[in-house]
């Protein structure tokens, strides 16, 4: 593994963790704005079709929601960064590897984060998509090592062999 990969690999991470503060800042402004529209509107609503007030009540809550989930993001985004600087090298398929797996002539190179902020990656001169712990492909090579083949109950990933973990 060359010695610049987890350097290349926190990068990626770090402008991820930009992302993520750009969206939280958007999602933490919805949220003041929101409430104001919902302040404005004072008192129980005058007809069922007055729901100006609960619409933006209902924004408030699912963009508070929004910016938690962001916040939890950030923090195991921050969190990786700071492990990869003392992780060794990979033996499986986790959060912060990058892999390299192949079926016949179709090869896979994906980079698992904790949020993919963006699509894709150039890591050790190829290009890698980024996936998070929920995405499919994840799901299907999570806890391989090197040499196993992936099952995958959608067998878009089926029979593909890990090649390499970095």
């Amino acid at each position: 593994m060359n010695p610049n990969t987890t350097q290349e690999k926190i990068q990626v991470l770090q402008e991820c963790a930009q992302e993520i503060t750009k969206m939280r800042e958007s999602a933490q402004k919805q949220v003041r704005e929101s409430q104001e529209e919902a302040n404005y509107h004072k008192g129980a609503m005058a007809s069922r079709y007055d729901t100006f007030k609960e619409e933006a009540q209902y924004l408030v809550a699912a963009g508070e929601k929004r910016v938690a989930d962001l916040t939890l993001a950030l923090n195991l985004t921050q969190r990786l960064c700071a492990d990869l600087q003392n992780q060794p090298h990979p033996q499986k398929v986790a959060l912060g590897a990058c892999v390299i797996a192949q079926r016949d002539d179709k090869k896979l190179c994906f980079f698992a984060v904790p949020f993919a902020a963006h699509s894709h990656a150039k890591i050790a001169g190829q290009d890698f998509v980024l996936v998070n712990p929920k995405a499919p492909l994840y799901q299907a090579f999570k806890d391989l090592s090197v040499g196993d083949v992936a099952e995958d109950d959608s067998q878009r990933f089926e029979d593909f062999e890990i090649l390499e973990i970095f």
